[in-house]
């Protein structure tokens, strides 16, 4: 491939991605990327042990201490939209933000996020709630 090729070929690739980050299909995107305040009672959205966690100067020890489920800097969350046809604005912001979407159904969506862009997500205006995901336990008889 000649130098023309691969700069035709770089720029393609620059075009898809540029398109592929920035379509915003019928909704507008958003993402806050403001530096957000360290009160819990501006996040009510956001479950109070993830507010702690956003905010913990030891992350991981946190998580552990209180049973959140973390790993590598992400932590598992269960976000709940404000009507279902929002869904894929927040799965949007999760990738944005850095996340990975694990499932979706209807206006809930499991993802892993970064703990430093919770308060950020919280602040999305299509998010109602941000949780930790409800563990399953089989009826012990």
């Amino acid at each position: 491939m000649d130098s023309t090729q691969q700069l035709i070929a770089v720029i393609a690739l620059l075009i898809i991605g540029l398109l592929l980050t920035t379509s915003c299909g019928p909704q507008e995107r958003h993402v806050n990327t403001e530096q957000p305040s360290g009160k819990i009672e501006d996040y009510p959205q956001l479950e109070s042990r993830l507010f702690e966690l956003a905010t913990a100067q030891e992350p991981a020890k946190y998580a552990k201490e209180h049973d959140i489920d973390y790993d590598g800097g992400l932590v598992r969350v269960v976000i709940e939209t404000q009507d279902p046809t929002w869904a894929e604005d927040i799965a949007w912001a999760v990738e944005v933000l850095g996340g990975h979407l694990e499932a979706s159904y209807q206006e809930l969506i499991q993802a892993q996020v970064p703990v430093g862009v919770l308060l950020m997500l919280a602040e999305h205006p299509r998010v109602r709630m941000i949780s930790t995901p409800v563990e399953a336990h089989p009826d012990e008889e």
